[in-house]
């Protein structure tokens, strides 16, 4: 379900961000927000069922990699967002 729901929802989202996305900084915002939402919700999924996994060891630790670099863009993209920006 990783495929579906985190690859796919991944991609579905960037075209939102590429065709509404760019109206306005609400809009930008808002999606951005919602975005977040739902990958947390993926994140957690995918941890689950990498704990439960009972295959190659290796496909696990590989679906806890992705996760962990997945949150931190999404944190790193927060910080450059609303970091303080000099005048």
């Amino acid at each position: 379900m990783y495929w579906f729901f985190g690859v796919l929802g991944s991609l579905a989202f960037k075209l939102l961000f590429d065709t509404v996305g760019q109206t306005s900084a609400e809009v930008f915002l808002t999606l951005f927000a919602v975005a977040t939402v739902y990958l947390v919700i993926v994140w957690i999924g995918t941890w689950r069922a990498a704990d439960k996994f009972t295959g190659n060891e290796i496909w696990g630790v590989a679906a806890k990699l992705m996760v962990t670099f997945s949150a931190l863009s999404i944190l790193t993209t927060y910080l450059v967002l609303f970091s303080p920006r000099e005048a």
